[in-house]
């Protein structure tokens, strides 16, 4: 009897983003961006289903984001995988970038203190850049730099399309 191969790195990346991306469809039908303290209490108190997709979205985004590095870790280990062309790897950073930004933006719609302090922080570091800092805070983060409709925007829409292409195209899938 042959003992079938383990799933390499990509493919539980994979899997962990599908289950992340499922679990946010449901939570959002309940959150509130706007008061995403409030929605957070609600859900942990009053709503043990959505609590249960909180908890298996925060794991699948780790999971995700932790196997997608450590995909990354493979290739390069094969000789610098000079298979892939590079606008191939261009758009696979790309979308490590976004699960990145995905993840950030879900912890800075929390809406807790720690998530004001970060989201004041990160409001900061954005319009510090030189030349764009200005329109990249604004369009990352709203014109008024707390805007919490743009980041859930970029949070369920944005980040979640392009990491999901860049897996695609690069799983050719």
């Amino acid at each position: 009897m042959r003992i079938p191969a383990l799933p390499s790195a990509g493919m539980l990346a994979l899997a962990a983003f599908v289950v992340c991306a499922a679990s946010g469809a449901a939570l959002g039908l309940v959150f509130d961006p706007g008061r995403g303290e409030d929605a957070l209490a609600q859900i942990l108190l009053h709503n043990p289903w959505a609590s249960i997709a909180r908890a298996l979205h925060w794991w699948s985004a780790q999971a995700a984001f932790v196997l997608a590095l450590w995909h990354a870790v493979q290739h390069i280990r094969r000789s610098g995988d000079s298979r892939l062309p590079p606008q191939v790897w261009l758009r696979a950073t790309l979308g490590t970038a976004a699960l990145a930004w995905a993840m950030l933006s879900g912890f800075l719609l929390r809406g807790d203190p720690a998530a004001q302090q970060a989201l004041r922080a990160c409001d900061g570091v954005l319009r510090s850049v030189p030349l764009l800092g200005e329109h990249l805070a604004g369009l990352l983060l709203g014109p008024d730099g707390g805007g919490h409709a743009a980041l859930y925007m970029h949070h369920i829409a944005i980040a979640t399309i392009l990491a999901w292409l860049a897996t695609v195209e690069h799983a050719r899938r």
